[in-house]
């Protein structure tokens, strides 16, 4: 009886699919991991990400095309929950975002 693919295992394939592209093969070399498990694996992994935006920005304004968004101004984190992955069209998120820099004037 084989082992099953651990849970950290999946999600690092699924998010190096998502990042780079790569085909099921050259996956299944990197992750010594079959074409038909891959095939099983990618779509199947729930993801969400949580990035933590740098201290100057204001707000968001962002369009996803794959499950939805949120950002908290106060704790400056963007929560996108993607949901299950729907291979045609991979997830994307684009954009504007509000930022307040602060311009010291130069000494003479």
């Amino acid at each position: 009886m084989r082992k099953a693919i651990p849970v950290v295992t999946r999600l690092a394939i699924t998010l190096r699919f998502l990042a780079t592209g790569d085909s099921y093969k050259s996956l299944s070399y990197l992750f010594r991991v079959s074409d038909s498990s891959l095939s099983a694996i990618i779509p199947e992994v729930d993801v969400a990400l949580e990035v933590c935006m740098p201290k100057c920005v204001l707000n968001c304004s962002l369009t996803a095309n794959q499950g939805k968004y949120s950002y908290d101004p106060v704790s400056k984190v963007l929560v996108w929950d993607i949901g299950r992955i729907e291979l045609p069209k991979l997830p994307n998120i684009k954009g504007t975002t509000t930022s307040h820099t602060l311009i010291r004037p130069q000494m003479k």
